[in-house]
């Protein structure tokens, strides 16, 4: 093999590595995310909770996990059928080179059984 083509090689595979340092941390901080949605079903009183309560339990999660690209606006929290239905929508921007970002968008929905004698 000619030094070019190792050089080539080597530029090929350091620019797919900053592809994957770049990419892997967004779908990393996702499965938190969707960790933190499936945990929050175990937490006791779910079902008298109001959406601000529920909100903030997540949120607290996210800031423990260190999630920052979540707000509280992002939950949408809304009773359905006996079901309580706990949605999160969000969208992550990250630098990837100069001035090239890479956008991801990310829908979590989490269904959570309740009493239909629940404060909703």
């Amino acid at each position: 093999m000619s030094p070019i083509t190792v050089l080539l090689i080597c530029g090929v595979i350091g620019f797919c590595m900053l592809m994957v340092f770049r990419i892997a941390p967004i779908y990393i901080a996702d499965s938190t995310v969707s960790g933190a949605l499936k945990g929050i079903e175990q937490e006791p009183n779910l079902a008298r909770m109001s959406p601000y309560e529920i909100r903030n339990r997540l949120q607290r999660r996210f800031d423990v996990n260190d999630i920052d690209a979540i707000k509280s606006s992002d939950v949408k929290v809304t009773k359905d059928a006996g079901e309580l239905v706990i949605s999160i929508e969000y969208e992550t921007r990250r630098p990837l080179i100069y001035n090239l970002d890479v956008v991801a968008h990310f829908t979590h929905e989490q269904r959570v059984k309740i009493a239909s004698a629940s404060g909703l």
